[in-house]
């Protein structure tokens, strides 16, 4: 296994390319362009190196666009919990962008899973996450990495009682965590093309469900 990972070089030059693509960390650090890649990195993470929660997402996060989410440690899934979602619409003269935080049923009633395979379906739990982000944090990061370049100025969690109450018909939207932010950092809005959507990451427990 080791003189496998050894085998792949990547230059300064490839480093800096790859973080700017959102394939490598700051820095360049961890490039993941392949399943190889995710093998080498896994690799590193557990034996110590640059061993943060940062680092693991960004991992868990290359590994689920590559495909081989079977390469990542099995009890990853565990202790964080890391939900994407796509951003939807864009205010270019305010430098706000709004999107989907977390989803837990799709409009049509589709239970979403993450790259774990862990999924939730309790909606109160869903707002218990978002309140207490509203009330202590609404800080907004970039990779998990950086804070502090963007605040929450929008937040709400559609639940099919809110729905109701707002008199929209029952499976006209999804079941989840509906945010907005305005982007203080300029560089970040300058590369805003390349973020695909929101990440949230937290501290989960996970309940076995019978099939």
């Amino acid at each position: 296994m080791a003189s496998e990972l050894e085998k792949k070089f990547f230059s300064a030059e490839r480093r800096r390319k790859l973080s700017d693509e959102g394939k490598a960390m700051g820095g360049g650090t961890f490039p993941i362009e392949s399943p190889k890649d995710v093998k080498n990195a896994v690799h590193l993470w557990v034996t110590g190196h640059h061993q943060t929660p940062a680092a693991k997402s960004h991992i868990m996060r290359q590994a689920k666009k590559l495909g081989c989410t079977h390469l990542l440690p099995s009890d990853w899934g565990v202790s964080k919990v890391f939900v994407a979602g796509d951003v939807v619409k864009m205010d270019e003269s305010r430098r706000l962008v709004f999107g989907w935080a977390s989803i837990m049923q799709k409009a049509d009633g589709t239970t979403i899973y993450d790259s774990q395979e862990d999924f939730m379906d309790d909606t109160w739990e869903l707002e218990k996450m978002a309140y207490r982000y509203v009330l202590h944090y609404r800080d907004g990061g970039e990779m998990h990495q950086t804070k502090g370049v963007s605040t929450l100025v929008e937040s709400m969690v559609f639940t099919p009682e809110k729905i109701a109450k707002l008199g929209l018909p029952a499976g006209s939207l999804p079941i989840g965590w509906w945010v907005g932010f305005k982007v203080d950092d300029a560089r970040v809005w300058a590369n805003k093309d390349k973020y695909l959507g929101f990440s949230i990451g937290g501290h989960g427990v996970r309940s076995k469900v019978d099939a």
